[in-house]
């Protein structure tokens, strides 16, 4: 059985994906933390996210 490894071009972009979704994932928290310190609420920042989807 030959196992088969990923080309480095494949293994870069999936290193740079997980990395960019790690940014956004933590980017989400700042920018809720920002929002709240500015008077939103909970219901106009879901309102505002489901509109934008």
């Amino acid at each position: 059985m030959s196992s088969s490894s990923p080309s480095p071009a494949a293994r870069r972009v999936g290193l740079l994906l997980a990395a960019g979704g790690a940014i956004a994932f933590s980017g989400q928290a700042i920018i809720v933390k920002l929002a709240y310190r500015y008077g939103v609420d909970a219901v106009g920042k879901l309102r505002r996210c489901a509109l934008t989807w």
